[in-house]
Parts: C-alpha cells; sequence; structure tokens
C-alpha cells in the first residue's frame, strides 16, 4: 500500500466513525472510543468486527428507526427534546429496537470486561453528601 491510501483509508474511516454514524445515532460516538479502545489494547482486532457485526449496532437493517425510537423514549431525561415524526419511530419492543440494544449491550459490556481486566477499582459510599456518592479507592 501506498502511504496516501492508507492515509485515505483513515480519514474515511474516521469520517465514517465519528461523523457519519453519530448523526444517524448520538450514541455510536461513545460506542466507536469504545470499540477502537477495544482495539487499541488488543482485546478485539478491526477484523473481529468487521467480519462479526454483533457489536456494531448501526449495521443493522433499520438501525436509525432503532435509534430514533431509543432517542424519544430518553427525550423526559433530555435538556433538550427532539421530537421525531410519528413514522420514523419503531415501537419500543420491536425486534429492531431490541436487536439495536443487544448489539449496544454487547458492545458496552466487552468495553466493560476489557477494563475491569486492567485494574480493579473497588467502590465505597462516600460519608458526605456531596453529587459524586461513590468513591475509587
Amino acid at each position: 500500500f501506498h502511504i496516501k491510501e492508507i492515509k485515505r483509508a483513515i480519514v474515511g474511516i474516521t469520517y465514517q466513525l465519528f461523523g457519519t454514524e453519530v448523526v444517524r445515532n448520538p450514541a455510536s460516538f461513545i460506542h466507536h472510543h469504545m470499540m477502537l479502545e477495544l482495539i487499541i489494547k488488543g482485546s478485539c482486532t478491526w477484523n473481529d468486527f468487521l467480519k462479526n457485526t454483533h457489536m456494531l449496532p448501526m449495521e443493522m437493517t433499520d438501525a436509525v428507526k432503532g435509534a430514533r425510537t431509543l432517542h424519544a423514549a430518553y427525550n423526559s431525561s433530555m435538556p433538550y427534546p427532539y421530537m421525531y415524526p410519528k413514522g420514523l419511530l419503531a415501537s419500543l419492543d420491536s425486534v429492531t429496537v431490541r436487536e439495536l440494544i443487544s448489539k449496544e449491550g454487547a458492545l458496552t459490556f466487552a468495553w466493560l470486561k476489557q477494563q475491569s481486566s486492567l485494574r480493579e477499582v473497588t467502590m465505597t459510599p462516600k460519608t458526605d453528601n456531596s453529587p459524586n456518592a461513590i468513591e475509587k479507592n
């Protein structure tokens, strides 16, 4: 490979992961960082993600509809809710939404598992009434 081709591929992947996909599903911004960290730390490879898409939420049919449905369900917790037209949403118990949650959960679980193997974190409740109720030891 020529270095210019490699750089072009890296720019394309970066744009896809942190530009296009984030617009389709804002949660992708966090999930793609998790994915990259799993690759960097050696827990997964690019090949793992590209051939086995069970941890790539937006690679499924109707992924945008599922993401919009979840976003709409969380509107009551958002400072600036966004209302989608009814025809663009699935039902919360649809196969699409359940599959999206499953894929997001698989990626998040793999990342949490990898993080817990890097260091042991023990948590104890704080004694004061500060906003952070848990303190890392």
